[in-house]
């Protein structure tokens, strides 16, 4: 059962995967993004993309503790 706690656990992590998101994608593009107190810019694209995997991870465990499951995610480090 879905409490209202989770509800609001899951939109901020939604909303916070959303800003990761977009963040990265202008960081990318070449343009400046402000979040918070922090702006962002290409050089900061390694840091964005980790927030955007804990922010995907967050979502996919809420959901699944939600559902009763594991996630069933992981992730695996290559090193080049």
């Amino acid at each position: 059962m879905t409490t209202p706690e989770d509800k609001s656990e899951l939109d901020h992590a939604r909303e916070q995967l959303e800003k990761a998101r977009e963040a990265y994608d202008m960081a990318r593009e070449g343009q400046r993004f402000t979040w918070g107190d922090r702006t962002l810019t290409m050089a900061d694209l390694p840091d964005l993309r980790r927030d955007v995997e804990y922010w995907e991870r967050r979502v996919a465990e809420i959901k699944a503790r939600r559902r009763g499951t594991t996630t069933g995610y992981s992730v695996a480090k290559v090193f080049r």
